[in-house]
C-alpha cells in the first residue's frame, strides 16, 4: 500500500492524484479513454501516474463520481458539483455555501461563462433542499446511512444528478458507473427521487 506523509511532498502527491481523477473524467483530450463501470480505470490511470493506496481510493471514487455528475450537466462548470459537496455530504449551512458559490457564479458570468439570473435561480432551486426543518429531518439521516454502508462517495452525486439535474434513476446509475455498488446506490437515488417531491 502506498503512504504519503502529511509533508509538503505528502500533500503534492495527493492533489495531483486528485487532479488527475478528474482530469481522466473530464479533459476532452482524454474522451477515448475507458471510463467503465466501476472505476477500474481511474484507479489505474492515477495509480501509473501519481501512485495509488488503498486509503486514497475512497477521495478517488468520489471525485471520479462528482466529475461524471458534472459531465452530464448542461452548465458544463463544477459549481453545482462543489454545491453538492458541501451541502449534501458536508452538511454545511446555507449561508456558508451561499459566501462560497455566488463568487464563482459571478466570475463566471463575468467571463461570459453563463447567465447570472439563470444561475442564481438554480442557486435558489438547490438550497431550497437545505431548509432547517427539512435538514433536519432527511440529509442528516442518509448521511448517517451512507457512512454506515461506506457509500459516501455516491451521496453527493446522487444528489446533483436526481434533484438539480432531474435525472431518473436509471439515468443517473448510468452516468455514475458504481460497480458492484449498484444496488446500494440505486436505494440512495430513490430516496433522493421521493424526497425531491416533498421539498418545502
Amino acid at each position: 500500500m502506498a503512504k504519503y506523509p502529511n509533508t509538503l511532498y505528502g500533500t503534492r502527491r495527493r492533489l495531483r492524484q486528485r487532479m488527475a481523477a478528474l482530469d481522466y473524467v473530464l479533459d476532452p483530450k482524454l474522451e477515448d479513454a475507458p471510463d467503465e463501470w466501476g472505476d477500474e480505470w481511474v484507479f489505474a490511470h492515477v495509480r501509473t501516474n501519481y501512485g495509488l493506496g488503498d486509503r486514497d481510493k475512497p477521495t478517488i471514487q468520489s471525485l471520479a463520481a462528482l466529475a461524471r455528475a458534472a459531465r452530464a450537466d448542461r452548465e458544463r462548470t463544477l459549481v453545482w458539483a462543489l454545491f453538492a459537496q458541501l451541502a449534501v455530504r458536508k452538511g454545511v449551512c446555507e449561508d456558508a455555501i451561499r459566501e462560497v458559490i455566488l463568487p464563482v457564479i459571478n466570475a463566471r458570468c463575468e467571463l461570459g461563462l453563463g447567465i447570472a439570473a439563470k444561475m442564481k435561480e438554480r442557486l435558489d432551486q438547490a438550497c431550497a433542499w437545505f431548509h432547517p426543518a427539512f435538514r433536519a429531518r432527511a440529509l442528516p439521516k442518509m448521511r448517517n446511512q451512507a457512512k454506515n454502508k461506506k457509500l459516501q462517495a455516491w451521496l453527493a452525486p446522487s444528489w446533483y444528478l436526481m434533484c438539480l439535474q432531474g435525472k431518473s434513476v436509471d439515468q443517473a446509475i448510468g452516468i455514475l458507473q458504481p460497480g458492484d455498488r449498484e444496488r446500494d446506490v440505486r436505494e440512495i437515488c430513490v430516496q433522493f427521487d421521493k424526497l425531491g417531491k416533498v421539498i418545502p
